[in-house]
């Protein structure tokens, strides 16, 4: 490592980090020498900046262990390279491995995406981040965000994961006076940044007011707002419940506001006294506010009516 900073005092220091750090190099106003249990540091402060290779690192202190090849940063962090943009209260960065734990308020900023954590590993020469103590990613165009116990993103492949309890809320516009925005949840869920698509599987369920859709998996496509369920998918509420083959599900404003079963559909419903039953090719609905608004069957094979009252 080169150490650019107030000639003669630094000269001593080059010789010493360059062994650990290889081609990186730092720049800063102040340092100074200190002897701990763990080994010889250094200590850089004023206008911290470390260049290593393509990726640039600036904070207001860096402490270098060289026995350990480690160097501890902190006072606003900020790591950059060509496409992305990290800040965190503090960081460790792990010379040789190119590796960085960050810690406090981490925010990754990408193109289309933001990712907000407490705690995330930046594996920088695979460009990964890691989470494991809750992720939150965000759409730029607040189209949508994903929350999530823990979870990755690869930055080339533009493919992030959230494996253990991912919830997605469809927020893009303003949802109506009374109305719920629609919430995701499932066992996991993946987003593909090329296509704009949300992959959701296992125990999928689409909250929006007092109904709600449920399915094994649930493909839904971000920059459409539309999504696909199938594996059993049900859409019910406390007067009804609609299942098919397949669901495709529409939101407008951050609303649910239609849902489309094909596929041997078939549904119930309850109004007032009467209790009605039909089965189709297919069953459309309306919502309104989360609530069904109107039904179309297309295609019935079988239909029947109950009245309560008269029995």
């Amino acid at each position: 490592m080169k150490v650019l900073g107030n000639a003669g005092t630094l000269a001593a220091v080059f010789c010493l980090l360059c062994s650990v750090a290889g081609a990186a190099d730092l720049y800063a106003r102040r340092m100074e020498v200190v002897q701990t249990p763990e080994g010889q540091v250094t200590v850089f402060r004023d206008s911290v900046r470390i260049v290593d290779g393509a990726t640039r690192i600036s904070a207001g202190l860096a402490r270098f262990n060289e026995s350990l090849g480690i160097a501890v940063v902190s006072d606003s962090v900020c790591i950059e390279d060509a496409d992305t943009r990290v800040r965190a209260d503090s960081a460790v960065y792990y010379l040789d491995g190119r590796e960085s734990e960050l810690f406090g308020s981490v925010r990754v900023e990408l193109d289309s995406l933001a990712i907000d954590a407490p705690r995330l590993l930046y594996l920088v020469a695979e460009r990964r981040v890691e989470a494991t103590a809750g992720m939150t990613i965000t759409a730029l165009d607040r189209g949508f965000s994903v929350t999530g116990a823990q979870g990755r993103y690869l930055m080339d492949s533009r493919v992030g994961e959230v494996d253990s309890l991912p919830v997605m809320v469809l927020n893009r516009g303003e949802v109506e006076d009374g109305g719920e925005p629609v919430k995701a949840t499932a066992r996991r869920m993946t987003w593909t940044g090329g296509d704009e698509t949300a992959l959701l599987a296992g125990e999928v369920r689409v909250g929006a007011g007092k109904s709600a859709l449920t399915a094994d998996s649930l493909r839904y496509w971000t920059r459409a707002d539309t999504g696909l369920a199938w594996g059993e998918p049900r859409i019910a509420d406390s007067l009804s419940s609609t299942e098919g083959d397949t669901i495709r599900l529409r939101v407008e404003d951050g609303e649910l506001r239609g849902v489309t079963v094909s596929g041997r559909a078939r549904g119930h419903y309850s109004s007032g006294m009467n209790e009605i039953g039909v089965a189709g090719g297919g069953i459309s609905i309306r919502l309104e506010q989360g609530e069904l608004d109107r039904i179309e069957v297309v295609a019935m094979t079988r239909g029947w009516l109950v009245n309560r009252g008269a029995e």
